[in-house]
């Protein structure tokens, strides 16, 4: 029903608006990462005699990685406010469905998104004079590809949160950064040892970074990759839908009030 799933994006919009800490986030982290990374690329640009492409790549490769990071996060912390403000009950008792719930969320969580892209590529813009938005019509793909893997890793969070409840809510933070080295966010497949390589191949990440500069070195897009990327990200949701459902029936059978 869109009238329930419209109630459950309002719910985290009132939120998030309501909320200096859920506001700042769209500012000060892509501030601090991009004045950090942007610095470094910077330095090492210039001591490595004008490897032109590195500070883009850098820049390209923080704004884009929010895609995976913010939706990962904000799928989690979702869930886990609503253990810390016991309030799953009152949800559940109204007529919404896991799944209307679902995916409320998650089309609040792109809307979110969009804004978040939005103001970093301004703060790029404003402190290096980069245009991320140069890289043309090829961003919506990359970045949906990127949350749907970041989906899939806050699925499977909110999935572990309603079986083992806040005990393991640390996960909520860390979980991405496991995936990061391997998701060849800064730099080519190469650099990895062997067996990390490998990890990479399937990591859906990889494939979409490595993409990313071979169009900022000018080079066309190789298709095959960007549709091995969608492939595993759609196996990775749909493992973490199911196990997201049986952790929610699960939770059902033991009394939502016991997971708190």
């Amino acid at each position: 029903m869109l009238n329930r799933i419209y109630a459950i994006i309002l719910r985290y919009h009132y939120a998030t608006i309501r909320s200096w800490d859920r506001l700042t986030d769209f500012i000060y982290w892509p501030f601090i990462d991009l004045a950090l990374w942007g610095i470094t690329g910077a330095y090492i640009e210039v001591s490595s005699n004008g490897g032109i492409q590195v500070l883009d790549s850098l820049i390209c490769g923080i704004i884009l990685w929010y895609s995976v990071y913010r939706t990962q996060g904000d799928i989690s912390i979702g869930i886990l406010e609503e253990l810390w403000n016991k309030n799953l009950i009152n949800i559940f008792s109204s007529p919404i469905s896991i799944s209307e719930y679902r995916l409320g969320l998650l089309l609040y969580n792109f809307l979110k998104l969009i804004m978040a892209t939005l103001m970093a590529s301004l703060i790029a813009y404003i402190l290096f004079g980069f245009n991320f938005f140069k890289l043309g019509w090829i961003i919506a793909p990359f970045m949906g590809l990127l949350a749907l893997f970041g989906w899939s890793l806050g699925i499977f969070v909110a999935g572990l949160l309603f079986r083992f409840s806040t005990k393991i809510q640390s996960l909520a933070w860390t979980i991405i950064w496991i995936f990061a080295p391997f998701s060849l966010v800064y730099f080519p497949r190469e650099i990895l040892p062997y067996w990390g390589q490998i990890v990479s191949l399937f990591i859906p990440t990889s494939y979409v970074f490595e993409e990313m500069r071979s169009v900022l070195h000018g080079n066309q897009v190789i298709w095959n990759n960007l549709i091995l990327c969608l492939e595993l990200n759609l196996v990775y949701l749909g493992i973490s839908g199911l196990f997201f459902k049986s952790s929610f029936k699960a939770a059902l059978n033991r009394g939502l009030v016991k997971i708190y």
